[in-house]
């Protein structure tokens, strides 16, 4: 297919402007959420910072505790409800990294819906809330593991030197989404849920949630693939050999 008028040529700078504004929210999203908690709490609402991140739902005014007035509830649940729908909304380059999007998208919803309950300290962990909360990063590890390669085939001639460090750096990503809800949980199990530690444990996650949309963004920009598709020019990726790349599909 070949685009021989302007029209078309803008309606494809808008759908490619789309998926990458997509992912630049993701980046600023979750680089922002855990700072906005404890930002916003702190100098808008006078709320100390709590001991993680989901503590937030529940967090009440200092100085009226007793009034069971939640203000950063609307925040905790909104950003998560904003990050489940851009993950939903965001088409995977293979099958099975759609599915593990959209299954991530609707994972980050029922952590919104299902809070943690109140002072549940060890028992957190085991919550429907919590549980949900670890599949949703297990499913993002799973895309930068396992799914998030599939682009880099098509990175042009000029820019094959970057796969290298491309490669690495999802590897270190997916391993980061695994190490770090672990480490959550075990400071969660042996602290009684009390060390503000936990906190910054699942930021650091949350970090990394970006940090890898960060560089999908980085090497999307670098490649033709998303271009070439709305063109109908992709061709399947091939090794060396001249020899085409088996697809991930379900």
């Amino acid at each position: 297919m070949r685009l021989n008028n302007q029209n078309e040529i803008a309606l494809r700078d808008h759908m490619l402007a789309t998926y990458n504004m997509l992912r630049r929210g993701l980046v600023v999203l979750g680089f922002a959420f855990p700072l906005l908690l404890w930002g916003i709490g702190k100098y808008a609402y006078g709320i100390p910072l709590q001991r993680s991140m989901s503590a937030y739902y529940f967090a009440p005014y200092p100085d009226s505790p007793d009034e069971k007035t939640f203000p950063m509830r609307i925040w905790f649940a909104g950003i998560l409800f904003a990050i489940g729908t851009a993950l939903y909304l965001y088409k995977g380059f293979t099958n099975w990294e759609n599915v593990a999007l959209n299954l991530a998208g609707g994972f980050a919803a029922l952590v919104a819906l299902i809070p943690m309950m109140i002072d549940c300290g060890t028992d957190c962990t085991f919550s429907p809330h919590g549980i949900f909360a670890g599949l949703l990063f297990l499913c993002l590890a799973f895309v930068a593991l396992l799914c998030a390669q599939a682009t880099l085939a098509y990175l042009p001639p000029q820019h094959k030197d970057l796969l290298p460090g491309f490669r690495l750096r999802y590897k270190v990503i997916g391993a980061l989404l695994v190490a770090s809800p672990l480490v959550a949980f075990v400071l969660t199990r042996t602290t009684n849920g009390r060390s503000y530690f936990i906190f910054w444990a699942e930021a650091f996650c949350v970090w990394c949630f970006a940090w890898y949309w960060l560089e999908k963004t980085r090497e999307m920009k670098k490649s033709n693939a998303e271009k070439e598709a709305l063109e109908g020019k992709l061709q399947p990726p091939t090794n060396k050999g001249g020899k085409v790349l088996p697809k991930l599909s379900v």
